[in-house]
């Protein structure tokens, strides 16, 4: 998990329930889906043959 996604998970845990919170929580899920998906395409797990 990057810096801006625990940034934004801890933002969001001091909010009460309401429009920036749901912000918030929806661009830590973005970070960490950004996250794995650069985890998957870096790893040196099986390519296509050629």
């Amino acid at each position: 998990m990057n810096r801006f996604t625990q940034d934004a998970w801890a933002a969001a845990s001091k909010l009460p329930a309401g429009a920036e919170r749901y912000t918030l929580l929806q661009k830590a899920r973005n970070g960490e889906a950004a996250a794995e998906i650069e985890r998957l395409l870096s790893s040196p797990g099986p390519r296509d043959p050629k």
